[in-house]
């Protein structure tokens, strides 16, 4: 697998009694996220070996903390006030986001200087985004890969949790 400028992943939902997602691009699953209730705002993310547990605190400018499962210790923080966020990693990292279109229909992760990274496409009926069809996500700039996927899993969560509450 090889993302580069123009690579599509998709994010769906293999089950629609389950609060559970894939991040594929075409057969592959580079990712998954299940929220650990139903109600709720947890949610653990994994990326091959590697586990995420992923916490919100806060309704109009949360924080969600994102940590490590295996050690606990916590990798970022993302920061969201109302159309724009802040993803600010332990070393210093920062990612910046934004939404824009008809219900936030687009949904960007950008770097510091403004330069998008990755276009999250999701459909305008947030019913659909959240019980069938995800989103489509689209590479705009090539960085590591890894963090590509890591960015794809953290904009999901945020995405799905301001989609099912309503925001």
């Amino acid at each position: 697998m090889t993302l580069i400028v123009g690579s599509e992943m998709e994010w769906i939902k293999p089950d629609t009694s389950k609060q559970y997602y894939e991040l594929k691009d075409g057969n592959n699953v580079l990712a998954s996220l299940r929220w650990v209730k139903a109600t709720g705002t947890d949610a653990e993310g994994v990326i091959g070996d590697r586990r995420l547990l992923f916490k919100r605190k806060g309704i109009f400018f949360h924080h969600t903390s994102i940590a490590d499962m295996a050690t606990g210790s916590e990798l970022a923080t993302f920061k969201f006030s109302m159309d724009r966020g802040e993803l600010i990693f332990g070393d210093g990292g920062k990612f910046l986001w934004r939404f824009e279109g008809l219900q936030g229909s687009k949904w960007y992760f950008m770097t510091n200087k403004d330069s998008e990274l990755l276009c999250f496409t999701v459909p305008v009926a947030r019913k659909i985004a959240i019980s069938r069809e995800a989103a489509a996500v689209e590479v705009l700039r090539a960085i590591d890969e890894k963090m590509l996927i890591l960015l794809a899993v953290i904009g999901w969560y945020n995405i799905y949790n301001i989609l099912s509450s309503g925001l």
